[in-house]
């Protein structure tokens, strides 16, 4: 299978990643910003499978062409592509700055719906597209404080997500939905690192 894996150099994302490479026939390409942890993990893949394109979803719309022009020489045809990459900033909504409410909606939602229009055209029936979001995206969840930009994002993925296994359901295939996980409030990298 041919997999992209957004947000791969750490956490959930670089877990994945190292366990899908040690099926032979899956060929993956990993994107992050951290180019040294990619290609550690490029070493550690005992398949040689694993590829990398160092990418800042914050900044897609200033990368979509290079990605894109990457993507399609490598692949004929993506079979699953995982948007993992996120990004928590944890602060009262008041005292958020504009740039730091524009990364978390760019990683979290701009940056992955980019990624999939960019895959789709590539993707056969049976094909997978998987987005990780967020409790705290859904109406009714807990709340908490600090979190409404983060769970704001998380919840346009979910919405996105939804639409998409109605839109591309006879496009893409009846399995191929567009999925979203919510890995639960597991202590990530993410959650240490900003908490």
């Amino acid at each position: 299978m041919n997999i992209i894996i957004n947000g791969a150099t750490r956490g959930i994302g670089r877990e994945t990643a190292l366990r899908m490479s040690a099926d032979r026939d899956n060929q993956i390409l990993i994107t992050g910003r951290n180019e040294a942890e990619m290609k550690k993990m490029v070493n550690e893949s005992t398949n040689e499978n694993i590829t990398f394109v160092k990418l800042d979803l914050a900044e897609i719309k200033n990368e979509i062409e290079s990605l894109k022009h990457q993507i399609y020489n490598r692949f004929s045809s993506i079979d699953i592509l995982l948007n993992i990459a996120g990004s928590l900033i944890v602060k009262d909504f008041m005292k958020l700055s504009d740039e730091e409410c524009r990364e978390m909606m760019d990683v979290n939602f701009f940056g992955p719906a980019a990624l999939t229009r960019l895959v789709v055209p590539l993707m056969p029936r049976g094909s997978h597209i998987v987005n990780i979001s967020s409790m705290g995206g859904f109406q009714g969840s807990s709340k908490y404080r600090g979190l409404s930009v983060y769970s704001s994002s998380k919840a346009a993925i979910s919405c996105l997500s939804e639409c998409l296994s109605q839109e591309l359901a006879e496009k893409v295939s009846i399995r191929g939905r567009a999925y979203f996980v919510d890995p639960g409030g597991g202590l990530t990298f993410v959650a240490k690192k900003r908490c």
